[in-house]
């Protein structure tokens, strides 16, 4: 099994990621295993859910800045 948890963080920078891989290294559980993959935001944004209903939320844009809730 490949995916049981599966989380994803916004990195502005290869220096962030830098920084945040240190940590999950310094960090990492006893068992298990963590796996990192790096994509730019235009690809993220292109995901495609293939089971389901269509999802319009922050996923699916690749707008940097997004206002959840009521309609600004």
């Amino acid at each position: 099994m490949h995916q049981y948890s599966v989380y994803s963080k916004l990195l502005l920078n290869n220096s962030a990621k830098k920084l945040l891989l240190d940590r999950l290294t310094k960090n990492k559980p006893p068992a298990g295993k963590i796996t990192a993959l790096t994509v730019t935001e235009k690809q993220f944004s292109k995901m495609v859910y293939l089971s389901g209903t269509s999802d319009p939320s922050v996923a699916n844009t690749d707008k940097r800045v997004v206002f959840l809730g009521e309609e600004i």
